[in-house]
């Protein structure tokens, strides 16, 4: 059997001297994973065509719902607020002003600026499923 010597990664240390407490302290301040779930859904009616994260799908019927009723984007964008801790899309963004608001928010990283603007976070992955 042969040894060979790799190298080892700085992350995956011992806390066991000062020096090593005070990088633990770093590694934690940079990065705080927050996770956050989103749903909407709106039922279907008159129309031609449903729009899901901006994309317009033809369609015998559509969605029916107080501005676009985009179901897949207000969940996503109701997931990015739920990771910051910043509330549901219904609540941050009532009806009479979700149409402006929108614009807006098809940026995410906008999103998350407008809604912690104090904070780092930003998004790393998202993913969506019917």
């Amino acid at each position: 059997m042969s040894v060979r010597l790799v190298a080892g990664d700085p992350c995956l240390m011992k806390l066991t001297y000062p020096e090593d407490f005070e990088m633990a302290e770093r590694m934690l301040a940079t990065a705080t994973p927050c996770v956050g779930s989103g749903f909407d859904a709106h039922r279907f009616g008159p129309g031609d065509h449903v729009t899901l994260c901006g994309v317009k799908i033809a369609h015998e019927k559509g969605l029916v719902g107080h501005s676009d009723a985009d179901a897949g984007w207000h969940a996503l964008v109701d997931a990015i607020l739920g990771a910051l801790g910043a509330g549901r899309y219904r609540r941050a963004f009532p009806a009479e002003r979700r149409a402006m608001e929108r614009r807006e928010l098809r940026d995410v990283s906008a999103a998350l600026r407008r809604r912690s603007p104090q904070s780092k976070a930003r998004a790393s992955r998202m993913s969506m499923s019917p």
